[in-house]
């Protein structure tokens, strides 16, 4: 047969029983309220990354509108020095003309 307990002992184990449970209970809470604490700082971090981001990607942005703007001027001034090749080569082939025509004088021309 099962040993009767009596009711100090009962009472005894019960309460020893609840405090357990409450420094086990209590030990969670600190663990809880520490996480909880974590969770917030790194939230904070993360929002801080976050804001962060969006200045770099206006960064970004600004630099994209200045890089198209520097593409066009290289249009323009690469267009310009075609213009100036072509006419240089122009000139070069005039100036030879005119050379030879010095060189060689047409008859009857003094």
């Amino acid at each position: 047969m099962a040993e009767e307990i009596s009711d100090e002992i009962f009472k005894s184990e019960v309460m020893r029983f609840i405090e357990i449970a409450n420094q086990k209970f209590d030990g969670l809470t600190t663990d809880v309220r520490s996480n909880t604490f974590k969770l917030d700082h790194l939230e904070s971090k993360l929002d801080h990354l976050e804001s962060g981001l969006a200045r770099v990607e206006v960064k970004v942005d600004r630099v994209e509108i200045d890089l198209k703007a520097v593409a066009l001027d290289v249009k323009v001034v690469s267009g310009q020095f075609q213009d100036v090749a072509l006419m240089a080569m122009k000139d070069h082939t005039r100036i030879d003309n005119l050379e030879k025509h010095m060189e060689n004088p047409e008859p009857g021309i003094h």
